[in-house]
């Protein structure tokens, strides 16, 4: 997965773009690959009020809305029957929202297990 370009290289890029250097230059002297500085250029151009700064609220994956249904339907199930399991609980909200509705059984052992529900094994 990508990881977030440093600050100092977002900085240099302008400053090297400033003094006339190419994109290619400025890719092999800053050791960054040039698609990346490419999309960062255009980025600036397109917006050049933002100065290039990392977006870190975009990285990771989002958790659950507390107002997500399905989400909310799991864990009231989980804590109505603490002895049920994962495929079950998914088994009953696909009956309830239907199957394109409902997310993967993994994805809910992940929700239990982040909400501190799920027993470890013995």
């Amino acid at each position: 997965m990508g990881q977030a370009t440093n600050t100092a290289i977002r900085q240099s890029l302008l400053e090297l773009k400033a003094s006339g250097k190419t994109l290619k230059y400025i890719s092999e002297h800053l050791g960054v690959p040039y698609a990346t500085l490419r999309n960062l250029w255009h980025k600036h151009q397109k917006t050049p009020q933002s100065n290039l700064r990392t977006a870190y609220e975009n990285c990771g994956k989002k958790p659950p809305s507390r107002s997500d249904v399905i989400y909310r339907g799991a864990l009231w199930l989980k804590r109505l029957h603490p002895n049920w399991g994962s495929p079950l609980i998914h088994m009953h909200l696909v009956n309830r929202y239907g199957c394109s509705q409902v997310v993967h059984v993994r994805t809910i052992q992940r929700w239990f297990l982040s909400a501190h529900m799920s027993k470890p094994r013995s």
